[in-house]
């Protein structure tokens, strides 16, 4: 060091100088470069965490924002297909036990306004008839009761209305009286009479739904049980009393129904992978299940029950039923189920046999305890939770390593500037030092603040360089992230919805159709199809009688898509139908103007419905009809060979305006004729092309076929035709069909 500070000395002025320049530049770049270093180690330090933290953050509350979904999306369609089932109990079986029990207390109590009619007592002889029957199930004569006997004969009719329900799920109906006999309408009574051909005797008051109708005095489900008289099939029984004029019980109504009604719906009910739907009666028994074995697979087993017998073959089989769900060993399940059973609404998340399981449930209303509940796999559930972890921690990644490759291009370019600063003087040099570790430092702040998850954070920097590029980085990063929870909230919440929504619409459309057209009659044969689009329409079609020689059928096209459509569809079928059957004559004009005016009352979404409505007499041929603003339909005449156009009345739609008055026309349909219904959804089909299938290519196709085939292979090849005229055009309308051959006496 001597030695150096000699020679210094020794040097002139001018090397002193620059020597001096040179070791101050290199002294100030050592010092400006550790510093630099520093501060940038500082930041990747801080970048790392943030990342870290950043990632961490998001995935938490972006899961939440899915789980909530799931869960409020699972609740929702329990409570919506609770109300599906409660239409199914109380719009089908309890209604029909109702009505029946309504119409025969009117008949006791105002006797006045009803004949005295007559009705054939079972026997060996009638044991085949599919018409209505007297039973002395108690009594031997009823000579006592006569007059009460043909005061409920007035009941066979509406009994035979309700028993071709459009579903066939009607498998019984009985008016057993208290005094010892009762009023039977079933397909077949042969099973009610013994070898010798003697009735068997019934000790009908021992039944339980007899017995818990008469305590309740209301409509009572009872358990699933199986009878030799319903062929071995189960069912479920809905029984309630009817009074005669003094208030007093005078016995009990039941209808049979089988399981299948309801069965066919809870099979359809899906969600996710695992999800699944299931009904919890008031006991605590699973009652439905498309489960075949664990826990909430359907309580009863077939090969535990027991038979109870009166004498022979008068028998019932009520299954033994397994262990109620609130004896489960596991705890939580049971605290569940006493919930389910209180009526109450909600979600839980329970452990069965070592899975984890969101269990959500809500009461069937109208249904007296009885709870609809779904089950779904958590890992099923939160699988969407675990696919947006990844993707976040992906752009966390990607992100922290674009910081990284920005530090390391600034950390370069600023040395560069610190040398060539150095140079030029140890002021400019520790200044611009200075002020690169202030900005250095506000932005290492805002790294902070982000991290501890301020993702509404900007930095800002008054430099224009580098470091400013490094800080846009991540107030764009913040933004991302931002815009990306927000928008996958709801894009989960509207998908969810929509999906729930056309799967309950579908259900809907579907439930109400009936799909069995094997009537039972010989004079006269009938066959419909639907073929729904992607979105949800509003098509319908029925038929049924309304006395032993007059068929009503119809179709109809209800405006708009969706629910909506589906609801007012599913009100318009059963105000016609309710209408239709209490009609006198044959004045189905006078119905369409009270089912317009029905369906005009509270309709605040102007919705509207084309109606084409016919009543054919089997016995003379006679067909009334009103076309209410629906496609007119085609006439097959078996002696021309040849389809041709009906002449319609140009009648309004229903819906739209309540006063107004409806056209009826009438013609003759001879044996061999068929009358073919269909919504434009045939019609106005479209190709790639917009070019619609039309009303002639309808007329052509229907005269180029066989019109002695049966009518599901009419119709087929009408469907055949559509589909080589639209090709691979998305289908913009459902398609329905209805055909009716009138065969004759």
């Amino acid at each position: 060091m001597k030695k150096v500070s000699k020679a210094f000395k020794e040097w002139g002025i001018k090397k002193q100088i620059l020597v001096s320049l040179i070791a101050c530049s290199l002294i100030t770049l050592l010092i400006s470069t550790l510093v630099f270093i520093g501060g940038i180690i500082r930041l990747n330090s801080a970048a790392v965490n943030m990342g870290s933290k950043i990632g961490t953050f998001a995935r938490e509350t972006s899961g939440k924002v899915l789980n909530d979904g799931v869960t409020t999306a699972m609740q929702r369609m329990t409570e919506e297909r609770a109300e599906m089932m409660r239409w199914l109990i109380t719009g089908n079986y309890v209604w029909c036990a109702e009505l029946l029990s309504s119409e025969m207390t009117r008949i006791l109590q105002h006797p006045e306004d009803y004949q005295l009619r007559s009705i054939p007592i079972l026997s060996a002889d009638n044991a085949k008839s599919k018409t209505p029957v007297l039973r002395l199930a108690q009594v031997k004569s009823v000579d006592k009761y006569a007059g009460e006997v043909a005061l409920m004969a007035n009941l066979q009719d509406w009994m035979k209305d309700v028993f071709m329900d459009e579903m066939g799920y009607v498998k019984g109906i009985y008016c057993y009286s208290v005094n010892g006999f009762g009023i039977l309408c079933k397909r077949d009574y042969s099973l009610y009479v013994d070898e010798n051909n003697n009735v068997l005797p019934f000790n009908y008051y021992e039944r339980p739904w007899y017995k818990d109708a008469i305590a309740s005095r209301k409509v009572v489900l009872s358990n699933v049980y199986s009878s030799v008289y319903t062929i071995g099939e189960d069912v479920i029984s809905a029984s309630i009393p009817y009074y005669d004029k003094d208030g007093d019980i005078a016995g009990v109504i039941c209808v049979d129904y089988t399981l299948s009604a309801i069965q066919e719906q809870i099979e359809r009910i899906k969600m996710k992978k695992t999800g699944f739907g299931f009904i919890l009666n008031d006991k605590g028994y699973v009652v439905f299940s498309p489960k075949q074995e664990g826990v909430f697979s359907v309580s009863y087993n077939k090969e535990l029950s027991k038979q109870l017998t009166d004498d022979g073959r008068n028998a019932e089989v009520e299954f033994q039923y397994r262990p109620s769900l609130l004896e489960n060993e596991n705890l939580e399940l049971v605290e569940v189920v006493k919930k389910m059973l209180a009526g109450e609404t909600g979600i839980s998340l329970i452990s069965i046999d070592g899975k984890n399981y969101f269990l959500s449930y809500t009461p069937i209303k109208g249904s007296e305890g009885w709870s609809f509940g779904m089950l779904l796999e958590e890992d099923d559930a939160l699988e969407s939770e675990i696919s947006n972890g990844v993707f976040i921690d992906e752009i966390t990644k990607n992100s922290v390593h674009k910081i990284q490759r920005s530090i390391l291009f600034t950390m370069l370019t600023l040395l560069v500037i610190l040398v060539l600063a150095t140079l030029l003087s140890y002021k400019i040099g520790k200044k611009i030092t200075d002020d690169f570790t202030d900005q250095l430092n506000v932005l290492t702040k805002g790294v902070n603040e982000i991290s501890e998850g301020n993702f509404d954070k900007q930095i800002e920097l008054r430099a224009d360089n580098e470091l400013k590029h490094l800080a846009e980085c991540f107030n764009g990063m913040t933004k991302s992230l931002n815009a990306h929870i927000s928008n996958l909230e709801q894009a989960i919440s509207e998908k969810q919805h929509i999906e729930t929504e056309m799967k309950v619409a579908a259900s809907i459309q579907q439930s109400m159709l009936r799909h069995d057209f094997n009537i039972g009659r010989n004079d006269v044969e009938i066959y419909a199809s639907m073929q729904a689009a992607k979105v949800v329409g509003g098509d319908f079609y029925g038929f049924y009688f309304i006395d032993d020689k007059r068929l009503m059928f119809s179709i109809a096209d209800v405006s708009g898509k969706g629910v909506g459509a589906a609801l007012f569809m599913a009100n318009s079928k059963s105000v016609l139908k309710d209408i239709a059957l209490k009609m006198d004559g044959d004045d189905i004009a006078a119905v369409m103007t009270e089912v317009n005016k029905k369906l005009c009352c509270g309709n605040d979404e102007a919705m509207f419905v084309t109606v084409f409505v016919a009543l054919l007499n089997l016995e003379t041929g006679k067909l009334v009809y009103v076309n209410g603003g629906h496609n007119p339909p085609l006439i097959y005449r078996k002696n021309e060979d040849k389809f041709k156009w009906f002449e319609t009345e140009p009648n309004c739609v229903l819906g739209l305006m309540e006063d107004v008055l409806f056209k009826q026309q009438e013609i003759k349909v001879n044996a061999g004729d068929i009358i073919y219904l269909y919504t434009d959804g045939v019609t106005e089909a479209m190709n790639k092309d917009k070019e619609q299938y039309g009303e002639q290519r309808l007329e052509d196709c229907l005269n180029g076929l066989d019109p002695q085939k049966d009518l599901k292979s009419i119709l087929e090849s009408i469907n055949l035709s559509l589909s080589a005229h639209v090709g691979d055009a998305d289908q913009s309308d459902d398609i329905t069909m209805l055909a009716v051959r009138f065969v004759g006496m």
